[in-house]
């Protein structure tokens, strides 16, 4: 919710559940995330939490412990029309994210997107209950598939060059616009790990958003452009296996425990089944 604080500032207060609470104040905790930010800040004024945590009171009669964390107010309209030159703009905006990432070593304090994140989403996977809505076939080929990922991850060599602070959530729906500047939103998942992973997030989402042809086709080519780096790399297992990489990562969000409700509406429901049937496919498209 958008509000007036007495010191003047617009702010967004962000709910958050006792559940998701600790996770949130990691990252608030997060020494290297907060130093990344501060190189970020000059080129933006991002939605980002700031260093205090407030009370929320429920309306009377319903009993529900929670608090707010304030985040910066960012002005601007979400995407509507995505074309390959909002997604040039959007793979530019993302390998600036990256230049900025560029001098960390893997922070402690922050998640880490490796094979033993990919096995644990993988066992989320198997005890949730939307699982069983698929073969027990399928569900054999996509414990499979995951493991291939995860050894794939443990055999990636690890160049200080190419691993960093990275996003993690950089989909379509996480992008504002704003007077012709293109402005990442919802930071709450940042971890460390390869930056392919942050390209795979969003290259996967445009063939989401984008129906598939000469279209899609020009808006990941525009995607890639922008970013500039990586282009021999966007090709066979590599990219298949983190392109999977992000579709886990989705999964680990909507079989998430706290948003069992989630599943109840239909496009998460949809997403999520496509997010398990592209880990079981031998690639992704």
């Amino acid at each position: 919710m958008q509000v007036q604080l007495p010191d003047g500032c617009t702010s967004v207060l962000r709910l958050y559940s006792e559940r998701t609470l600790p996770d949130a104040l990691q990252l608030k905790a997060a020494v290297p995330f907060w130093q990344w930010i501060d190189r970020l800040q000059p080129h933006w004024s991002l939605s980002l939490p700031l260093p205090e945590t407030l009370p929320f009171a429920w309306p009377p009669g319903l009993q529900k412990s929670a608090v707010t964390i304030r985040c910066r107010w960012t002005p601007g309209q979400s995407l509507t029309t995505i074309t390959p030159t909002v997604c040039f703009q959007i793979g530019k905006t993302v390998r600036y994210l990256h230049d900025c990432a560029a001098d960390f070593r893997q922070p402690l304090s922050l998640p880490v997107v490796d094979a033993m994140l990919m096995r644990r989403i993988a066992r989320r996977a198997r005890n949730a209950p939307f699982i069983h809505t698929f073969s027990p076939d399928s569900v054999s080929s996509f414990c499979v598939s995951m493991e291939q990922t995860a050894i794939f991850l443990e055999k990636y060599p690890v160049s200080p060059a190419h691993y960093g602070i990275i996003h993690t959530d950089l989909h379509i729906g996480n992008w504002l616009q704003n007077n012709g500047e293109l402005i990442p939103l919802d930071f709450d998942y940042t971890a460390y790990g390869h930056y392919l992973t942050d390209l795979a997030v969003v290259f996967h989402d445009i063939g989401r958003v984008v129906p598939a042809g000469a279209a899609r086709t020009a808006c990941r080519r525009g995607l890639l452009e922008g970013y500039g780096g990586f282009k021999n790399a966007i090709a066979g297992e590599v990219w298949s296996a983190f392109q999977k990489v992000a579709l886990a990562l989705y999964l680990n969000w909507s079989l998430d425990p706290g948003n069992a409700s989630l599943l109840e509406i239909p496009a998460v429901a949809h997403s999520t089944r496509e997010a398990i049937e592209g880990i079981m496919a031998p690639s992704v498209a």
